[in-house]
């Protein structure tokens, strides 16, 4: 495995902190152009009784704040949890909206100064975008995605009167319709707002297959690439001329930590255990029990693998001990031989002065080596 799976949320988060990545995404995705981005926190506890809300990305891009969250596994909570995340990016807009004082009111003809008191400019309040990264779900659609937001509900009546009644005629169609441009374009007390705020569902199998050659298209195919628990670096050499994708590339690499490490394989375990498992009638059966067995399977894994690591340690520890023997052992045989050499000279000196070998040995030197001496003089 040559690059982590850019679907998982942990690398997705990894990736999708650097500010140039997410603004190149962005700018493919939407097909805009960005010329500031700002980072935003992740996590937020909205109540004192709700679980924390944790976004994978979330920024605010000139004047609209934009949440992406990956969807690796189908859950029947999809649509409701991704909706409370959408509303929460607007709800957590009150922690900036600015405060105003209210204004004075027209009462009998007379204008009266409102009471003393202030509230939040609502006014500031700016559209939200959340897209969802779907990676195997693609509930139910071809499309490449799907663009929710609030429009006038006349709009869905009118289209399903023309898709079920036959007999209407195109001048009355038109007629309608032109009727319905009229409330679209209705901009009174700024309710085109409530069009702008989008919520999106994005298939990376369906973008894949329908292969449109949009600019977004590479992403998706980039990702799916590092599904692959083989992935070689040649299968992303096509990339390599890109810088935005290079450094995707560099943040990808296994060589990381080895926490990242143990999560490269639980990910790879787990969908290797679910990626054939069928959808059916909006259920996907023994997804606990295979989640489960995963993780029961990806703890002995890890035990094998400390436990492998811990002998391979001890092994090195062995190694570097006998390894400091030896060589202390080369060291303090040198320094003997030194010091031998040095008394082999002494003594030759000694006797070149004629002393006698019994006035040698009283002067501490061993008879052995002062016959080894006289032979080397002879």
């Amino acid at each position: 495995m040559y690059l982590a799976p850019l679907n998982y949320d942990r690398f997705f988060k990894k990736i999708f902190s650097d500010t140039q990545i997410s603004k190149r995404f962005l700018e493919d995705f939407f097909d805009i152009e960005i010329t500031e981005i700002e980072h935003l926190k992740l996590d937020y506890k909205l109540t004192d009784d709700a679980n924390v809300v944790r976004f994978d990305f979330r920024c605010k891009i000139e004047g609209r704040y934009v949440i992406i969250d990956m969807q690796q596994w189908y859950k029947q909570d999809i649509v409701q949890r991704f909706y409370l995340y959408h509303a929460a990016n607007t709800v957590l807009q009150l922690e900036h909206l600015s405060t105003r004082s209210e204004a004075f009111r027209l009462v009998g003809g007379k204008k009266v100064a409102p009471p003393e008191r202030t509230s939040k400019n609502y006014r500031e309040i700016e559209p939200v975008i959340t897209l969802i990264w779907m990676v195997h779900d693609k509930l139910g659609y071809e499309e490449d995605y799907i663009v929710y937001r609030k429009l006038p509900s006349q709009l869905e009546t009118f289209v399903r009167k023309v898709g079920t009644n036959k007999s209407l005629s195109l001048d009355a169609i038109q007629e309608e319709a032109n009727g319905l441009v009229d409330l679209l374009d209705n901009n009174t007390r700024n309710l085109s707002f409530l069009g702008k705020n989008k919520l999106i569902f994005a298939f990376q199998g369906n973008i894949i297959r329908n292969n449109k050659l949009e600019k977004y298209q590479r992403w998706f195919e980039f990702a799916a690439k590092t599904l692959n628990k083989n992935n070689e670096e040649s299968d992303f050499s096509e990339y390599l001329e890109d810088k935005v994708f290079e450094e995707m590339i560099r943040r990808l690499k296994q060589e990381t930590t080895k926490q990242d490490a143990n999560m490269y394989l639980y990910f790879y375990h787990l969908w290797e255990d679910i990626k054939d498992v069928n959808y059916e009638d909006g259920k996907l059966e023994g997804i606990r029990e295979t989640e489960e067995k995963a993780k029961k399977e990806m703890e002995e894994m890890l035990k094998a693998e400390q436990l492998k690591a811990k002998k391979q340690m001890e092994e090195i520890r062995k190694a570097e001990q006998l390894k400091a023997k030896k060589e202390m052992e080369e060291i303090r045989k040198a320094e003997q031989l030194k010091a031998q050499e040095a008394n082999k000279q002494m003594i030759r000196r000694m006797l070149d002065m004629n002393y006698s070998i019994e006035q040698i040995i009283a002067l501490g030197f061993e008879r052995s080596l002062i016959e080894i001496v006289q032979k080397e003089k002879k």
